[in-house]
């Protein structure tokens, strides 16, 4: 990878619902820096996740509210 290239960054249902909520304090500088400058990508299993809580009442938006709001 050339150093002028963005890093892949594979986010979790975790990660993608405290970014939205914009709740990222407590995590490491470095991790913070990764989720501003890298391509992110989630697994199907994330959008799976985030219909189960929508469906729970767990979470308000809807996963394609939610999805749309991560960097492409």
């Amino acid at each position: 990878m050339e150093r002028n290239e963005k890093p892949i960054v594979y986010v979790d249902t975790h990660i993608v619902t405290r970014m939205v909520a914009g709740k990222l304090n407590d995590l490491s500088q470095k991790a913070i820096e990764l989720l501003d400058n890298g391509n992110l990508f989630y697994s199907p299993m994330v959008e799976l996740e985030l219909h189960y809580l929508y469906e729970r009442n767990r979470i308000p938006c809807t996963p394609d509210e939610i999805l749309s709001y991560l960097p492409t």
